[in-house]
């Protein structure tokens, strides 16, 4: 496993700072190392003329672009089951795929998107322009079935939509009507509006809220996802993302990262950003230091814009951007270039937390300065500013009509003159002056009721088309040139007779207005409820609804209802009158209601709120209680009305989101029937079980000053405690006895029921106790195999036990263990064992990675760099023998080893930058670089070589053969040069495989993989010495000129070659999921056997299998010719995998890996993790039989990196874990974060 791969474990799982990415050490302690001989130092790659490709086309000499799409790795963290280097100078994180478009792109699971993705990989790939002219029509109608999925995407799923986009590679290579068929990029500077909706006639709306993008002057429905589907309105802010017609899928980032090689086609100018840490306790954003908006952070993150005059627009002068490494960022229409690639993330989380914080009024690009929004609690919410939703707005009423449909605008069957609107709006105005207490009102004057402009387009062309900013833009210019002075108004609103029934129309609103910011649209309906509605959606509100249940329960299963509540003008807006107040969350979040006159219950008690729908409401006093509900997004929120005659004595209970959102009555009476008589009553008290709290309306009166209020009780009920858990960990035999206990205190009656798994157990003549204290289970059984706690019921709802995880195993038992080591090392090291080999003598040989010092018996090992490599020797005893220590100052690892029949030992992994190992220091040609090294039986270097030309290369295998020919696999980027042999990837990512000969000069190099991310796995020889590789593939792949497609995410794939590297047999397996092989082996008859995982249901080894949750572990085996002979499944609910194998002398299989939960290996076996994760190790016949299976680890997070058998048949497993380490009996602790370990299982 590699280091950013334990990280991620760390970060994920032990919650480990982010800067251990970043980890560095300087060298306080010389490594101990015994004298070497002098080595040989030799090239692995030289110059030549010889070429190979995976790319069949290119091998018939046509030439394809050399330009990819930004490699990245696969989802679940290939680092868990290949050790893949981190990407530092071109970074591969999360941060980088959020900005990144087609990071799923020949990984779709839509068959239209695959199925264009692999023609257009084959055109691409074409052999000669002729070839691709007879494929043009065939992608023609692919392209066009894509377009109707992605057409789809765009409304469901934008991120996906977004992730499944053409490269900008590819696509430059398709023909012009392929390209006539695809989604647009778009770029720029522009506008998107969050927008609420009423009906034009009474009853729903398809789409409530909406949003509309305007960018670089065009209209689009934007579909968000992300932090961008919690925003509101935004203003001048970086628009990315893809479009077909008018419809757009928005990145969720300010920022795009453009692709590996793209040449954008115009650039407005380009820009230096810069990012730097300061200290500060600052959240406001200014002019000259926008800052990362995380109130009560120690650091700010500063941008800092260098603009350079030179502005691009020429094809002819277009640079490549990314074509090494990940610096140049699209922002609006500009393309920004980071200091360095790691400053990448930082600037695009700095640049989306000043849009986040900007608010809906202020332009983000132009950003004069704008604090936090937060909400009575200090969170960030989106609550509006004072300013916008306090004191007197103007308003501007535009009248238009439309070339083919010319007159006043008509309105409930009247025309709209300035005397109709001027009465209407003094009602509004009463109305809103009344909600606020007097802090804002509404000003309209017959002026501003304008006369009748006529738009340029028909009232066709912006209804079919959607085209609402456009009309309310075209309106616009139309007052500004008929004399009005657009900046003195605050609200701008457009008039004009419905388009509801014209033909494909979409415009079917009756009105329509942005979410904190100043625009409305009245379609055909203008009355007191609309207007009073959407003037709220501008002022900042969105809809007030009701949350019906469906088992007639208060807060149940459900549903929101839109405009559901029938005492809100954001609600019911067809009856509204002036008694429709918006409610008391709603006042709080426009600044009415002080946020000091909200009452937060932290405590049971009384609480007196008073009367809030008042023009005569007492500011001083509490106008609101808040009761917070645990773990939940959405707290309580009652409050006093009294202006409908159902809620005299009633309490008003909502459901508020935390952030600026919708609100959902609570029917407390009549849940799923009548909202209107659901106020919670006197005496009725309610409990929320899940959140331990309950409240009572104690009644209604008037205070001596005669304001109206209410009494609440709020009771915080006491949770059980339990004094004694259940039994951690308990094995119990198939047949035995299986006993569980917990004890609990409590204040009140608690009542007892064992759960296994999360479900009620039902008492049986072999269960006992399920209602009681104490569990006891006779003739386990393996289905009894689980996680089982105790539920305590009280009267506030259930507390439940920590988990008591059994698991019950056949009376066949693994060898005991022989002896079990561990590394030592200072604070904080990191240190895993990737690999593990066994000589003839027994001695073992383990490689892997550190960080600080590695304590190997009296030998200590310190790295001078991120991480280092390590190579140690014990006997058969597990006595230390020799440590070695090889790596420079970057991220280094030794990914794995093999052993030849005199000792000598060969690892293989990768380096950043220089690394030394003995006296030979290697040069990095690239990011990180595969290197492979030999040393004698007593630590000795022998040889240490490199490729002479390597962008990104790593070793995953090697293994070795009878006369001393070494076999490496591994996965590569870009191009590569073995000796004579240039390698060159056509995909994100290939695999290779090299033969060296005993004094490390390749003797011959092959490549294998296809246009998407292909990865080697493993590598392993039959008797006669012929490789078989095995490895992971998406898309399509070729090995020689055969051709293998994945079925979905990734496929596995093992193939056999012959010992001068040509291809025998290749075999594919997987299904719709992401499936990866971990591991290959060959036995003495040479069948092959691999191990990894896969999810879904998967093709493997002749076999169906189907995974029981997020990925389970397969072992297949095929035949010397290729046929699959049987494949095993095993594993749980949660994400399972092998990745390492082994095979014995009389064929028995042995299989390591990780699991978490519950893991099954047949009906023989259910093991339980005890952590984040744990170890297992499998014994299987020849046959596929289990013979037996064993887990190790504690709390964190473990996993085994390597297996290896001795001539005993003897286990030894290698791997790391976190914490304490559970090893049968024995349990290892350690100071640091991930803990390397090696155990010896004897043979059985």
């Amino acid at each position: 496993m590699s280091f950013r791969g334990k990280l991620i474990g760390l970060l994920l799982l032990l919650v480990v700072v982010a800067a251990l990415f970043y980890f560095t050490r300087p060298s306080t302690k010389s490594s101990v190392q015994p004298p070497q001989a002098a080595p040989q130092s030799k090239p692995l790659f030289t110059s030549g003329a010889k070429s190979v490709s995976s790319d069949p086309g290119e091998q018939a000499g046509f030439a394809t672009s050399a330009i990819l799409e930004m490699p990245r790795l696969p989802r679940r963290a290939m680092a868990a089951r290949m050790n893949v280097p981190p990407r530092s100078t071109n970074p591969q994180t999360a941060a980088i795929e959020r900005i990144t478009f087609g990071t799923r792109w020949g990984r779709e699971q839509q068959p239209e998107m695959a199925a264009f993705s692999n023609w257009a990989e084959r055109y691409v790939r074409a052999a000669t322009l002729e070839q691709r002219a007879t494929m043009e029509s065939d992608g023609v109608r692919l392209a066009g079935a894509r377009r109707a999925a992605v057409a789809g995407l765009i409304l469901k799923n934008p991120r996906e939509a977004i992730a499944v986009t053409v490269p900008f590679s590819i696509r430059q290579q398709l023909p012009a009507a392929v390209q006539s068929q695809l989604e647009r990029r778009i770029g720029g500077v522009g506008k998107i509006s969050l927008n609420g909706l009423v009906p034009e006639e009474k009853g729903s709306v398809p789409e409530p809220v909406i949003r509309i993008a305007m960018v670089n002057g065009e209209e689009f429905r934007a579909y968000t996802y992300g932090q961008r589907a919690q925003q509101g309105t935004r203003q001048e802010i970086s628009v990315q993302g893809i479009a077909l017609e008018h419809s757009l899928a928005v990145l969720d980032s300010p920022v795009r990262a453009l692709d590996f090689g793209e040449r954008p086609a115009a650039v407005q100018k380009i820009t230096t950003i810069a990012v730097e840490t300061q200290p500060s306790a600052a959240i406001k954003v200014t002019p000259a230091t926008p800052v990362n908006q995380n109130s009560g952070a120690k650091t700010v993150v500063t941008v800092t814009v260098t603009q350079k005059p030179a502005a691009l627009t020429l094809a002819s002068s277009r640079p490549a951007f990314n074509v090494e490494k990940v610096t140049a960022l699209q922002y609006g229409s500009s393309i920004a270039i980071a200091a360095t690639p790691e400053q990448v993330p930082k600037i695009a989380e700095s640049l989306a937390n000043i849009e986040r914080a900007a608010g809906p009024s202020k332009p983000v690009i132009s950003l004069a300065g704008s604090a936090v929004p937060v909400n009575p609690e200090g969170e960030y919410t989106e609550w509006p500013d004072l300013e916008w939703t306090h004191g007197e707005k103007r308003l501007l009423l535009i009248r238009i009509d439309f070339p083919d449909r010319r007159g006043q605008p008509i309105a409930g069957g009247k025309k709209v003159d300035a005397t109709a609107a001027l009465k209407l709006i003094r009602e509004v105005n009463a109305f809103y002056q009344q909600n606020s207490y007097g802090k804002t009102s509404l000003a309209l004057r017959a002026s501003d009721v304008t006369p009748v402009f006529t738009l340029p387009k028909t009232a066709t062309y912006y209804a079919v088309n959607e085209l609402n900013d456009t009309l309310h833009e075209h309106a616009q210019k139309l007052a500004v040139a008929g004399g009005y002075n657009l900046g003195e108004y605050d609200r701008i609103a457009v008039i004009f007779s419905s388009l509801t029934r014209i033909r494909f129309s979409k415009i079917t609103y009756g009105g329509l207005a942005n979410v904190a910011a100043n625009r409305l649209w009245f379609n055909g309906r203008f009355d007191f409820g609309a207007v009073a509605h959407e003037l709220g959606h501008t002022y900042g509100l969105h809809h007030a609804n009701l949350w019906r249940t469906t088992d007639q329960s208060v807060i149940g299963p459900g549903s929101s209802v839109e405009y559901g509540d029938v005492f809100d003008v954001m609600g019911d807006n067809w009856s509204a009158t002036s008694a429709n107040h918006f409610n008391h969350l709603f006042k709080t979040i426009l600044g009415w209601i002080p946020k000091e006159s909200v009452i937060t219950a932290t405590e049971s008690g009384t609480y007196r709120v008073y009367r809030f729908d008042t023009a005569a409401a007492d500011l001083t006093s509490p106008l609101a209680l808040r009761v917070p509900r645990m773990n939940r997004g959405n707290d309580y929120w009652i409050g006093y009305r009294k202006l409908f005659a159902q809620l005299q004595e009633s309490a008003c209970v909502l459901w508020g989101e935390r952030f600026n959102g919708e609100s959902n009555l609570l029917d407390m009476t009549t849940p799923g029937y009548n909202p209107r008589d659901g106020g919670l009553l006197p005496q009725q008290p309610f409990t929320d079980n899940s959140s331990s709290i309950s409240f009572e309306n104690l009644g209604v009166g008037v205070d001596e000053e005669g304001r109206e209020y209410i009494d609440i009780q709020v009771t915080m009920i006491a949770v059980p405690i339990f004094s004694a858990q259940p039994l951690a960990n308990q094995t119990a035999t198939a047949g035995g006895t299986i006993a569980l206990t917990a004890s609990v205190q409590s204040e009140g009656r608690v009542a007892y029921q064992w759960q296994k798994d999360g479900v009620d157990i039902l008492g049986s003549s072999r269960i006992g106790g399920a209602k009681t204290a104490t569990l006891v289970i006779r003739g386990a059984q393996a289905t009894d195999a689980g996680r089982y706690t105790l539920k305590a019921i009280y009267e506030g709802g259930t507390v439940l036990s920590e988990e008591g995880l059994v698991e019950v195993v056949t009376n066949t038992r693994p060898g005991a263990l022989a002896w079990l080591r561990q590394s030592g090392g200072d604070v904080d090291h990191i240190n895993y064992g990737n690999a593990v080999a066994v000589d003839a003598a027994g001695n073992v040989f383990v490689t892997g990675d550190f960080s600080g010092q590695a304590v190997f018996g009296d030998i200590t090992l310190t790295s001078v760099g991120e991480t280092d490599i390590f190579l140690v020797k014990y006997d058969q005893n597990g006595a230390v023998q020799w440590a070695r220590r090889a790596g420079g100052v970057g991220a280094d690892a030794g990914n794995h080893v093999a052993v030849d029949i005199p000792g000598n030992v060969y690892i293989t992994g990768w380096f950043r930058d220089s690394a030394t190992f003995g006296n030979v220091t290697l040069t990095n040609t690239g990011e990180y670089t595969i290197f492979v090294a030999r040393y004698d039986a007593s630590g000795n270097l022998r040889w240490a070589v490199r490729p002479d030309r390597s962008q990104y290369s790593y070793g995953s295998a090697v293994a070795v053969d009878s006369v001393g020919n070494v076999l490496v696999a591994g996965t590569y980027e870009g191009a590569m040069r073995f000796n004579q042999t240039d390698l060159r990837a056509v995909g994100k990512t290939d695999a290779f495989l090299a033969k060296l000969d005993s004094n490390g000069r390749a003797t011959w190099a092959l490549t294998a993989g296809g246009g998407g991310e292909d990865f080697a796995a493993g590598v392993a020889l039959d008797a006669s010495g012929n490789p078989h590789l095995a490895g992971s593939f998406s898309g399509n792949a070729w090995f020689a000129r055969n051709y293998i497609s994945s079925l979905g995410e990734s496929d596995i794939f093992v193939a056999k070659f012959d010992k001068s590297g040509v291809l025998q047999w290749a075999r594919s397996g997987g299904g719709r999921g992401s499936d990866f092989c971990g591991a290959v082996a060959v036995d003495r008859t040479g069948a092959v056997v691999v191990a990894g995982d896969f999810e879904r249901t998967a093709a493997i080894g002749g076999q169906l299998l189907t995974s029981l949750g997020g990925a389970d572990i397969f072992v297949a085996r095929y035949t010397a010719d290729g046929q699959p002979s049987w494949a095993q499944r095993a594993g749980g609910t949660e994400m399972d995998s092998a990745y390492s194998l082994v095979v014995d002398a009389a064929g028995n299989i042995h299989v390591g890996g990780q699991f978490q939960g519950k893991a099954g290996f047949g009906d023989a076996a259910m093991l339980m993790s005890f952590g984040e994760s744990d170890i297992f190790v499998a014994k299987y016949a020849s046959t596929g039989a289990l013979s037996w299976v064993k887990k190790f680890g504690g709390a964190g997070y473990d996993t085994s990196g390597g297996l290896a058998l001795d001539s005993s048949g003897a286990v030894h497993v290698t791997g790391g874990f976190a914490g304490d380490g559970i090893f049968d009996s024995t349990t290892l602790s350690t100071m640091g974060l991930l803990e390397f370990f090696l155990v010896k299982i004897g043979a059985k």
